[in-house]
């Protein structure tokens, strides 16, 4: 597969997918993000979970028509949010866009010209910087993952950030799209499912920004225990669906052994 990808003619419906919860603080620069794309066949599908501050009016302020929000009654969570939005999206490609991260301008216009070009790719990623909340540079996620070595990253945890995914529609729908059992490991989950199913593509730039708070579900000690649950149940399945080497194995069964000893010590801090 070349590096070089020549501009594709073909435009086809893009969905944006914008989850939000109280994120007044960071949603205006988030949808200028999408908006300000040089792809512009673009939906935003922006679906609010009953936030309390001001995050709604500011989406609302935009009046723009490629926005398309959701105001959900009642708080759900992310996870049900996700499957939400699955009979919503009508792009043939959905790009992810969480609340709090930015993208650069070309990668939707990149992403969609490699999934346009090869078939045989079911989704793809970008390298990303992650910023704290005044915007700085934290650190660069630049590791040369491809199809061959994969597998020695995903033995231990996602090195795919969801906001630098675009994949397919028809894909995701095919192999169940987000689950209904979880709800931290959502993303996990689909890019586990994807990698079983066909091969991916990374753009080695930093088209994307992640923030990271102190507010983020990861961070939160009431998530916790879910998280190392849920991280098991994927670990399990990486094992038992993939062939692993010896080496992949132990990576394996070590991550594993770290999630068991996380929920013992969540248990005895209760």
């Amino acid at each position: 597969m070349g590096k070089n990808i020549k501009k594709n003619k073909k435009k086809f419906l893009i969905s944006v997918l914008i989850n939000c919860y109280n994120a007044e603080k960071t949603i205006k620069k988030t949808i200028h993000a999408a908006l300000n794309q040089t792809y512009k066949k673009i939906e935003l599908i922006v679906i609010d979970d009953a936030s309390t501050d001001n995050t709604v009016n500011i989406i609302k302020n935009f009046k723009n028509s490629k926005i398309k929000i959701f105001e959900n009654k009642k708080h759900k969570g992310l996870g049900k949010c996700r499957i939400q939005a699955q009979n919503i999206i009508k792009g043939r490609y959905v790009a992810i866009l969480d609340a709090d991260d930015i993208w650069e301008k070309n990668k939707i216009l990149e992403q969609s010209n490699i999934l346009n070009k090869y078939r045989e790719i079911s989704f793809v990623s970008t390298w990303f910087k992650l910023i704290d909340e005044k915007n700085n540079i934290i650190s660069e996620e630049n590791k040369d993952l491809n199809n061959k070595n994969i597998i020695n990253y995903i033995c231990e945890k996602n090195v795919f950030a969801h906001s630098s995914l675009m994949y397919r529609t028809s894909l995701a729908k095919k192999i169940g799209w987000y689950s209904k059992n979880l709800e931290y490991s959502q993303d996990f989950d689909l890019t586990i499912r994807f990698l079983k199913k066909k091969k991916f593509f990374l753009i080695k730039k930093f088209f994307t920004k992640i923030r990271v708070s102190n507010l983020a579900m990861s961070l939160n000690k009431k998530y916790l225990h879910i998280i190392s649950k849920e991280k098991i149940i994927l670990l399990k399945k990486i094992r038992k669906n993939f062939s692993l080497n010896l080496i992949n194995n132990l990576k394996n069964f070590k991550s594993i052994f770290f999630e068991y000893t996380k929920l013992i010590f969540i248990f005895f801090q209760k």
